[in-house]
């Protein structure tokens, strides 16, 4: 594509809407990646179909630095040398194709030129993709849809006036060749980050160091529209841009003034809007943004201040901040990408003892529980002690469910006679007519929105009938004397339906269009489900009414738990 440049003077909105948690969080698992050397500077994070993290990164040795690239195989890290042609590997950015296969963009210091490299599934093929003077610094990567690689990139040649050099450049493969053209220019173009909307148009976030400020480009295939999205102070460093689903730019960035704060802007179809997202200290270098599953933001950032890792979140209006890992000087050059399920992965650099780091945040596990309907109380395990709720009546069938979307499990019955859903939110009860006085009760996240909602499974007709807000799910499931089960099978964040066969002790589970067929426990057993080991999908397991013993499946081993007494009815949640 050949461009042309308009330029766009934006009004900016400003507000602002911040609150401040305390403290880590305890299910963070944080482990180091590769310690061999000085590594880790420049990190550039992608998660592979499995969602296994994939890593490219900077070895530094004096004027012969290497790049690097590090992948989990499931219980180990697979570390490579990529490319150790020169001083090579700083301003890495990596993504993952349709086959997995990493290609990463990455700049020369020895030649001062622009390098590209792609893993064939065999070898690294590398290549230089602009060579004009000083060329390749601050590299930013996307994929369009046939795999084709992009670019953006800062040219550093120098000439004329020392504060307005330097240009915004941009390199597309075109299946035969590159084409390069320079989308800004006058002191522009450092901190870059790309994105491709649907239609494979690129949109560019960086820095004029020029004047101070946090521009944007987006390109139609023939001209570039350039506007300065934030001028307050001095802003615009560490930018990292993602689209949202309708295609609108979201920038994380850093505003340099004074004690240094993480700002967030986002264009809402007619202007930007800006918050503040932390300023308590030196905070919001090195910032990488990622956008979950409702479109909320999430940012990894470094703290300058006490040298810690930082992460942001925002739900609805209010940003939540913490500290993710503070042991030594770690957080610079961090990486974030979101699993299936919407939980952070952060890659990063640890400058006290020079290593790669990385942080992933594990779902909590799913826990066990009973209901016993002579005196309608739940048996809650949770942990070494056990939580007591008296809820509902003798007659009822408990059902469990994180009603509010708080990210923890809370309990409810169903009334047979009535088809009355009564569900524990809090304080409160939320009441809901659903099904008929026939039917057995089922609950889940049918649409992926972190709250879960009631359905019922009608045993004659072997349907199951889900209230998706204010439409019913209508599915054809499994046989008239199944017993039905729900869960999020493939951990994509949406619940799906299954049966439990007793007479051959099968679990039929819909995935999708496929079914997923697990032989587990005895005849007699009653089926449960959960999320076991935290890794954010749904597992099954049995409940033995006989010896009051749990059965859990967690991958190839067997977790077994004795709790209640023979006549309980069992239940599962994130207590």
């Amino acid at each position: 594509m050949k461009f042309s440049v308009i330029v766009i003077t934006i009004i900016i909105t400003l507000s602002c809407f911040v609150t401040i948690a305390a403290a880590s969080d305890p299910q963070w698992h944080i482990s180091t990646v590769d310690s061999t050397g000085d590594v880790g500077m420049y990190t550039s994070l992608a998660l592979d179909g499995a969602g296994n993290p994939r890593i490219s990164y900077y070895n530094y040795v004096f004027n012969d630095g290497d790049l690097k690239y590090a992948k989990w195989t499931g219980t180990a890290w697979e570390i490579s040398t990529v490319d150790s042609g020169g001083d090579v590997g700083q301003y890495c950015s990596m993504k993952l194709d349709g086959t997995g296969n990493p290609h990463i963009s990455y700049y020369n210091f020895t030649g001062g030129n622009l390098k590209y490299a792609k893993w064939t599934g065999t070898a690294w093929e590398t290549s230089t993709v602009d060579s004009a003077w000083d060329v390749g610094r601050y590299t930013s990567l996307a994929l369009d849809g046939p795999g084709n690689p992009h670019i953006s990139y800062y040219n550093q040649t120098l000439t004329g006036n020392p504060k307005f050099q330097g240009d915004l450049k941009y390199a597309e493969w075109t299946g035969s060749e590159w084409e390069i053209s320079t989308v800004d220019t006058g002191g522009v173009g450092l901190y870059t980050s790309l994105a491709l909307d649907g239609s494979g148009n690129p949109h560019i976030s960086y820095y004029d160091y020029g004047n101070g400020f946090l521009k944007y480009a987006k390109g139609n295939g023939s001209e570039w529209n350039i506007s300065t999205v934030d001028t307050i102070n001095d802003v615009g460093r560490y930018s990292s841009l993602k689209l949202d689903g309708s295609g609108n730019p979201r920038i994380s960035y850093y505003d340099a003034t004074g004690g240094g704060d993480l700002k967030y802007a986002e264009w809402n179809g007619s202007s930007w809007q800006i918050n503040t997202v932390d300023s308590y200290g030196f905070v919001g270098s090195d910032t990488s943004l990622a956008l979950d599953g409702t479109g909320n933001p999430r940012i990894s950032y470094y703290n300058l201040t006490d040298g810690s890792l930082k992460y942001a979140k925002r739900s609805g209006t209010t940003w939540e901040n913490s500290t993710i890992d503070s042991a030594g000087n770690v957080g610079s050059s961090t990486s974030l990408a979101l699993d299936r399920s919407g939980n952070p992965r952060i890659s990063y650099y640890n400058l006290t003892d020079g290593s790669l780091k990385y942080a992933e945040f594990l779902a909590a596990q799913t826990k066990i529980g009973v209901f016993r309907p002579s005196i309608h109380i739940f048996y809650l395990k949770n942990g070494t002690t056990t939580t007591t709720i008296n809820w509902g009546a003798s007659t009822d069938l408990p059902v469990t469910g994180d009603w509010n979307g708080d990210g923890r499990t809370e309990v409810g019955a169903f009334r047979n006679s009535t088809h009355m859903f009564y569900l524990k939110n809090g304080t409160t009860t939320t009441a809901i007519n659903w099904g008929a006085s026939t039917d057995k009760p089922v609950t889940g996240d049918w649409n992926g929105d972190g709250r879960t909602e009631v359905g019922v499974f009608r045993n004659p007709t072997h349907t199951f009938y889900l209230k998706n807000g204010t439409t019913t799910t209508a599915i054809n499931w499994g046989i008239s004397t199944d017993k039905p089960v729900t869960g999020d099978w493939n951990g994509d964040g949406r619940t799906e339906v299954g049966v439990f066969r007793n007479s051959t002790h099968m679990f039929y589970l819909k995935n999708g269009t496929t079914t997923i067929s697990i032989n587990w426990g005895v005849s007699t057993d009653l089926p449960v489900t959960g999320d076991w080991n935290g890794d954010g999908r749904t597992d099954v397991g049995v409940f033995r009414n006989s010896t009051h013993m749990f059965y859990l499946k967690n991958g190839t081993t067997t977790t077994a738990i004795n709790w209640g007494i023979n006549t309980d009815l069992p239940v599962t949640g994130k207590w």
